[in-house]
This record gives C-alpha cells, sequence and structure tokens, in this order.
C-alpha cells in the first residue's frame, strides 16, 4: 500500500458524520481516496468492485449490525476494519473487538478530528499484525517440513535446549533408546550418555555452543533404557527451536557395523597368525608387483630385512 495513496470505505448512514470524516482527512495532508456507503450491501458491493485499504463501520444501519462484516481475529480479514458508534460503552466495544474490529472509536467533534491520526495507527497495527501472521505462517510451515522430513528420516533425531533437556525426538531416536517419545521430552540427554563418555560429550557440547571447532561427527556408546549399551554414530549441530538456540542430533545405530568390524579384524589377526608362523616364504604384491607384505619365512629365506624390502617391485 502507498502511504500516499490511501482508499477509505466509511460505512455510515448519517450525512453529517461521514461529511465530517471525509472533512478531517482531505485536511490531513495526507491523500485518502474516499468512498462512503449507507448501507451494509452497499459496502458490499463497493467491496467487491475495489477494496479497500481500511474501513470505518458505523455499527447500527438501516439493513443490519456492521459486526456481520468482521472477521476474526482481525488480522485474517481482507483489510483492517474499525467499528464507529453514537453510543458507546464498554459493553460494544468489547463485543466488536471479538468480532473482530481492529479499533472502537466512540463519534464525537474531538474523534472525527483525530480520525487521521487514529487510521495510521490502524494502519500501522495492521501491518505489524501481517508481519507476524507472515512470520508464524513461514514458522509453522518450515515446522511441518522438519516434521515430514524427521519421520521419514533413517537417523534418529534429537533436539536438545540450552540445558540439554530434550525438546523434540522422532520415531527411530525413540527406537535407537529404548525410550518413548513422551519419556524422551522427560529426560536430557545425559541420560543417555555413557558414565566414562559423559564428561567429553558435555565438553564437546560447550565448545560447540561457543563455536569452537568441534568435530561435528564423532562415534561413541548411549544406554538404552533397559541398560544395554549401544554404539552410535552422532553428528550435532547448532540451531534454534522455537526462536531459542538448540542443538540438534543425528544418531545412527552402529552395532552391525561394529560387529562386522570385529569380525573383520579377528579374519585379518587370525590371518596374519597363519602368515607369519607358516613355514613357507609368503608375500603380498600390489597389481603392479610392488611388495607390500613379507613374512618372516620370505626374509629368512632370502635374507633380507622387512624396511629395505618393502615397496620394491619384485
Amino acid at each position: 500500500m502507498d502511504s500516499k495513496h490511501i482508499r477509505v470505505l466509511v460505512l455510515e448512514d448519517e450525512a453529517a458524520h461521514a461529511e465530517a470524516v471525509r472533512r478531517a482527512l482531505e485536511l490531513s495532508g495526507t491523500h485518502f481516496e474516499i468512498q462512503v456507503a449507507g448501507s451494509l450491501s452497499e459496502y458490499r458491493e463497493s467491496v467487491a468492485a475495489n477494496p479497500p485499504d481500511i474501513a470505518l463501520l458505523d455499527m447500527v444501519l438501516p439493513d443490519g449490525r456492521s459486526l456481520e462484516l468482521l472477521t476474526s481475529p482481525p488480522e485474517a480479514s481482507p483489510f483492517p476494519m474499525l467499528i464507529m458508534t453514537s453510543h458507546g460503552d464498554e459493553q460494544a466495544a468489547v463485543a466488536a473487538m471479538k468480532a473482530g474490529a481492529l479499533d472502537y472509536v466512540v463519534k464525537s467533534p474531538e474523534a472525527f478530528a483525530d480520525m487521521p491520526r487514529i487510521l495510521a495507527r490502524a494502519l500501522s497495527h495492521w501491518q505489524l499484525l501481517q508481519e507476524r501472521q507472515q512470520a508464524e505462517e513461514a514458522l509453522r510451515q518450515s515446522e511441518e517440513n522438519f516434521r515430514a522430513l524427521a519421520k521419514n528420516a533413517s537417523d534418529g533425531i534429537i533436539i536438545t535446549s540450552a540445558d540439554g533437556g530434550i525438546v523434540y525426538a522422532n520415531r527411530q531416536a525413540s527406537d535407537i533408546t529404548g525410550y518413548t517419545l513422551e519419556e524422551l521430552l522427560q529426560i536430557g540427554m545425559k541420560k543417555l550418555a555413557f558414565p566414562g563418555r559423559l564428561q567429553e560429550l558435555l565438553r564437546q557440547h560447550k565448545g560447540r555452543r561457543k563455536g569452537k571447532p568441534i568435530p561435528k561427527r564423532y562415534e561413541t556408546v548411549i544406554v538404552r533404557k533397559d541398560r544395554r549399551i549401544v554404539p552410535t554414530e552422532i553428528a550435532a549441530a547448532t540451531t534454534t527451536w522455537h526462536g531459542k538456540p538448540a542443538t540438534m542430533f543425528f544418531l545412527c545405530d552402529i552395532t552391525e557395523r561394529k560387529q562386522a568390524e570385529e569380525k573383520l579384524r579377528r579374519k585379518e589377526e587370525h590371518f596374519r597368525a597363519l602368515i607369519e608362523n607358516a613355514s613357507d616364504a609368503i608375500a603380498i604384491l600390489d597389481g603392479d608387483g610392488t611388495i607390500r607384505y613379507q613374512s618372516p619365512s620370505y626374509l629368512r629365506l632370502l635374507g633380507y630385512v622387512q624396511e629395505a624390502e618393502t615397496g620394491r617391485d619384485i
């Protein structure tokens, strides 16, 4: 809306009152386009043809009451609406505000003269309401998108507040920790930490909050509700939750990976023990023939030491 070009629709069946509003607005120095409707039906026709930037509504009209035009809350209306009445009281004002009026004005010579300031204040308030509504809608949409992603994520997701309390957790986090979603919201991350790792995790958490170069991904173990220890890979990052500082943790149960690594390690140890105790001379080569390993029998047979032979061509 151009602040130098404001369309005002006055719903008023008393010509003298409508003229008083018009005169005050024209003398204000701000360019107002003023249109007057004398009934609810004329008002609706005018709005349909050319919606105003703001509307001044007399409470009682020949064909009804203007309260039926209001929408609650007021920011849900297409433009701000102010109620005017000749016989105002507290009860009528409360009814108007509950119905969705942005302001309530009792008609008087002083009120008519002050109408430019009343409209300016209402438009400023309206803009703030619209900005807040847009911000809340953006936040709601963002949270809906996040919850949809978190619901379908393969990792467990936990968000903690500045004091370490859990403020959000997805179903996967519940599966990993063994706690229900309701139980997770009652405990903190300290409850999940293995006692021997707690101080290290607290140090990392404090450093991360202070912006220090703390690894974003690390391996640790957590303690499930059933006291079982679960190897877990955690990725952590600072974020905000409902406008306040928070930390987001991504949890991945790496039990199967650790079991596979341990199985491979044992196989390698067994294989190395067989090679190093074999009587045959054994060497391991790269594809191009470069020596990468020689067994003790190999070194004894050829009379070499390992440092001198590794890396040479066969």
